[in-house]
């Protein structure tokens, strides 16, 4: 592993092979002590036809991984070294580099792993220095791509009895690099106001006031920086706008019926009112005047915080003059309205009809039955003769 003095990016690996093969180079940062964790792993296949000549691969822009002072640079190998090399001497040569380090690791090896790199730790992991040797590794680096928000000020509203964990608005950090980690902070902050740094986005952090005004009003206002590994910064700016939302009828049928027969002064249904805002807003509900067809059959009572419909003392309701109302029932709490539709049926009762036969009818029946009766008499007469005087 060589030591990184600089802070950028790595935009390309060039060295000379002396084995074909697979060289995976790998970015370790500093956890503490001698412990590092694998930053990235990028492999470079080497072919036969690269031998005697240097290797240089330029690394794509998106996997360009972002580097800082104490990083350090690493190489594995599956087999056999590839990357070759030259003895030198220190006394000699002032630049011939003596912190080297090499292990064995047989496992795959993978990013976010930690690793002691102690020479001097009693492990299965045994880690060798290796003085007075240069490998013909050369990395190029540039400065790192500088951070910013997508927009430097955010404006957004939310009702104000949005819970808290509500997302106000998200943000993109644009010039990231690749494996870079960025700091937030606040510069001004606001109590109602949360970071979330994985999705990137605020958040109601605080239960928000209640709103006097039906639409925007400014509330909340925070700034956020961001500073990226080479220290360069960026703010953004995030005003939040708190309105206070209408009632909501919550239960509402979409059809419901009465008789024709109805009568008046008679409970039909429960209508059911939430207003959001914390506190609740005093609610008022009625019934608008612009009913199909206009009628007065029906009323809007208010009992405490219900609010009955009820059949009008005088109502009147026939079949075939009308077969349906539409009511809009309206709702507000001084700071905004809500209207719901009640369509009512009005079913027909059809009363009963007896059947009464005509004066003819029972006359017919009548003589009908004189000449069956004549008939029978004279078969039982006969039957008594035939038996008790024959």
């Amino acid at each position: 592993m060589f030591e990184i003095d600089c802070c950028g990016i790595i935009t390309a690996w060039e060295f000379y092979p002396c084995a074909p093969g697979v060289v995976q180079f790998m970015v370790w940062s500093l956890v503490s002590g001698s412990t590092y964790v694998l930053k990235a792993i990028q492999e470079v296949h080497v072919t036969v036809g690269d031998l005697g000549t240097s290797v240089n691969y330029t690394i794509p822009e998106e996997d360009r991984i972002a580097i800082v002072a104490g990083d350090r640079i690493g190489w594995r190998t599956k087999t056999k070294n590839i990357i070759s090399y030259q003895s030198c001497d220190y006394q000699k040569d002032r630049y011939c580099p003596q912190n080297t380090y090499r292990t064995k690791f047989t496992d795959e090896p993978s990013e976010y792993m930690q690793f002691d790199w102690s020479e001097h730790l009693v492990n299965s992991s045994h880690v060798e220095k290796l003085p007075n040797r240069g490998y013909t590794l050369k990395v190029y680096a540039n400065n790192n791509t500088q951070v910013s928000f997508d927009e430097s000020y955010y404006l957004t509203s939310a009702a104000d009895h949005w819970p808290i964990g509500t997302r106000f608005t998200s943000f993109e950090i644009l010039g990231q690099d690749y494996k870079e980690n960025v700091t937030f902070s606040w510069i001004m902050e606001s109590p109602y106001i949360y970071l979330n740094e994985s999705y990137r986005s605020i958040q109601v952090g605080r239960a928000l006031q209640r709103a006097g005004r039906p639409y925007g009003m400014l509330g909340y206002i925070a700034q956020l920086q961001v500073v990226d590994t080479c220290r360069h910064t960026s703010t953004a700016t995030f005003s939040v706008e708190t309105f206070n939302r209408p009632p909501v009828i919550t239960n509402l049928p979409k059809e419901m019926s009465v008789l024709e027969t109805q009568k008046g002064d008679e409970f039909l249904y429960k209508v059911d009112v939430h207003d959001p805002s914390v506190p609740p807003d005093p609610v008022c509900c009625t019934l608008l005047e612009n009913a199909r067809p206009k009628t007065v059959n029906f009323e809007l009572r208010h009992n405490g915080s219900d609010f009955l419909l009820y059949t009008f003392n005088e109502s009147v309701f026939s079949y075939h003059n009308i077969n349906s109302y539409m009511l809009n029932v309206c709702c507000e709490d001084g700071f905004g309205t809500v209207q719901g539709i009640i369509k009512i049926d009005v079913k027909q009762v059809k009363a009963k009809k007896y059947y009464k036969p005509p004066p003819w009818f029972v006359i017919a029946m009548v003589a009908s039955l004189i000449p069956i009766s004549v008939l029978v008499t004279s078969a039982c007469v006969l039957l008594v003769q035939t038996f008790f005087f024959d």
